[in-house]
């Protein structure tokens, strides 16, 4: 698969490449942020607004059940007064006709004034009539607004008595006529919680405007409507707008379509005979914005990749063209002098790596032809010409792979290898001779990227060193010189996956720094030889040239800090070499 991608992406220049690796990419990555992000605004929005639609509907459950509260304790007090309990016990055929219109008067005075003055008037409680029965089953009809006849009275009594007994004392809720609901409860004599003798019924007719009015009033919001059921679910007032057979079958909670919109009903039973508070969502209001906003968004999100796409075909175009000169002039270079520098006319990292590389030709053009007078400038010209060394081959197999990855349409990751070997040029040639561990080892890791963007997954790197070790002070490039030699001399000719560990530890005497591979392992002869070294020899005559690295870093080690401190080499058990390098502790 890999190798037909690489065949169809190799007939296209480089600009094209990146075009056509980035932009499918791009644009699944914009389907599947819309998609999410809609389906995310989706759930948060109908999961916020059921939530404030319940609690909307319960608020009008308190208030329905307040008002229930309120004629409750209400009644309380009117019918538990002494004056109308022993009103309620007299027979009313046994009085002579002065005595029982003296009795119907007081009663009928007694509830109206009860019920139109101070905090009980029945304009606050939309009360259209009172209806009361005694021990006698005798009947007080107050006229206040509509009249009944004594028929009519007596067969609410008897409809509703049954089930306001059962209730003993409590309220019971009834609803016959449209736009009426009847109170309905028991009187009993003296304390209700302590008695059973009942003496006497009420029932109110209540308006059942007090519901639109008063109890679905101030609505936040347009699109949730609600209706009053009771405990059969057959509508008691429905001021929602659609149709009773509608509402009620919103009552499981589903969402139905009804004249091209989409409803949901919410549903909270009330304390009060089961009476039920339908909240009617209209979803298809609702979501109305939420759709205009979501397809702004997505409008947004095609903008915003037609303007990515011209930026990454200028910066394809960009890349390219800086990459083919970089290319060019070191295809061009044979000899050193002013037409083998490079001029970079940007200000990014391709800049940075011309002004190292030209550095680097001058530098190497300078110690190629410089002689060394004295001892002690010989010592440190030899330091010095090391840490200027760097490997033709690991910058030319460098400029390779970065090249690959721009064919790769690899941005990102062209960007930071450019970077590293910017910044390994840089440590080579420029800065201190002495070194943080932190700095060495942030130096290794911009090797170590560089390798596995060469390698892949052929090599695995450790890296373990602590970070109580970072303060401390060594002389640059020793470490990744041997990380190299691991990897040229060590792994990189392994069929299988090669393995180099990088590892540090702090001991009594100095520091201490491990370089472990699981490669051929080192002819045990160079590793003999290269542990006897000593400061005196010259690391240029003693054996081949595929050890004088190792020799080089030898012999500045004893140098620098004498015969007791550099490396030792020696062939692991199970394959591989596993190099030591001691150093003092210098803060």
């Amino acid at each position: 698969m890999k190798h037909l991608i690489t065949r169809f992406l190799n007939r296209f220049k480089i600009k094209y490449k990146f075009i056509i690796v980035v932009l499918p990419f791009l644009l699944i990555s914009y389907f599947i942020i819309g998609a999410g992000a809609y389906l995310w605004m989706y759930c948060q929005t109908k999961d916020l607004i059921t939530s404030q639609a319940e609690q909307n509907i319960m608020e009008k459950v308190s208030l329905f059940d307040s008002y229930m509260d309120d004629l409750l304790l209400s009644t309380d007090k009117l019918l538990y007064a002494p004056t109308m309990q022993r009103a309620l016990q007299i027979e009313q055929a046994a009085l002579s006709q002065e005595e029982y219109l003296a009795l119907k008067d007081t009663m009928q005075s007694e509830i109206y004034d009860y019920f139109t003055k101070g905090d009980n008037s029945l304009y606050d409680v939309n009360i259209r009539n009172v209806y009361l029965m005694n021990d006698y089953h005798e009947f007080i009809v107050t006229d206040a607004l509509y009249s009944y006849t004594l028929g009519n009275v007596r067969m609410l009594i008897q409809e509703y008595e049954p089930h306001a007994r059962r209730l003993h004392g409590k309220v019971y809720l009834a609803n016959e006529k449209p736009n009426h609901l009847y109170f309905v409860r028991t009187i009993y004599q003296g304390d209700i919680d302590h008695s059973d003798d009942q003496i006497g019924m009420i029932i109110l007719d209540l308006n059942l405007c007090f519901f639109s009015e008063e109890i679905i009033a101030n609505n936040v919001n347009d699109n949730i409507s609600f209706a009053l059921l009771d405990n059969q679910n057959q509508v008691v007032s429905n001021p929602s707008g659609l149709s009773d057979e509608n509402c009620s079958s919103l009552v499981s909670n589903s969402s139905q379509r009804f004249d091209g919109n989409t409803y949901k009903g919410i549903t909270h039973e009330s304390a009060y005979s089961g009476y039920k508070i339908i909240g009617i969502i209209n979803e298809s209001g609702l979501y109305h914005d939420f759709t205009i906003t979501f397809i702004l968004v997505m409008l947004a999100l095609v903008l915003s990749i037609v303007i990515i796409f011209c930026a990454i075909v200028f910066a394809s175009n960009t890349i390219s063209q800086q990459f083919q000169q970089f290319i060019k002039r070191l295809n061009d270079t044979d000899s050193f002098g002013e037409q083998a520098l490079i001029r970079a006319n940007s200000h990014d990292e391709f800049r940075d790596l011309t002004e190292v590389y030209n550095q680097m030709l001058q530098r190497v053009h300078t110690l190629t032809y410089t002689v060394y007078e004295k001892e002690l400038s010989i010592k440190n010209a030899e330091i010095k010409a090391f840490q200027a060394q760097i490997n033709p081959h690991f910058l030319y197999n460098t400029l390779d792979c970065i090249n690959s990855l721009v064919g790769m349409g690899k941005t990102e990751e062209t960007q930071k290898t450019v970077t590293a070997l910017g910044n390994i040029m840089r440590m080579t040639i420029k800065g201190p001779d002495m070194v943080t561990i932190q700095q060495d080892v942030d130096f290794i890791n911009q090797y170590l990227f560089i390798q596995k963007m060469r390698h892949q997954d052929k090599i695995l790197f450790l890296v373990d060193i602590p970070p109580e070790l970072y303060s401390y002070r060594i002389p640059k490039l020793i470490l990744q010189p041997l990380v190299e030699n691991a990897v040229i001399h060590g792994v990189s000719d392994l069929l299988g996956q090669g393995m180099i560990a990088i590892i540090g530890r702090e001991k009594e005497d100095g520091i201490r720094f491990y370089i472990r591979d699981n490669g051929k392992g080192m002819d045990q002869g160079l590793a003999d030889e290269i542990n006897c070294y000593t400061a005196g020899e010259d690391p240029h005559k003693l054996s081949k040239k595929s050890s004088i690295g190792l020799l080089n870093i030898q012999h500045r080690l004893k140098l620098l800090y004498g015969a007791e401190y550099g490396l030792a080499i020696h062939r692991l058990s199970n394959g591989g070499t596993e190099i030591t390098v001691n150093f003092p502790k210098q803060n």
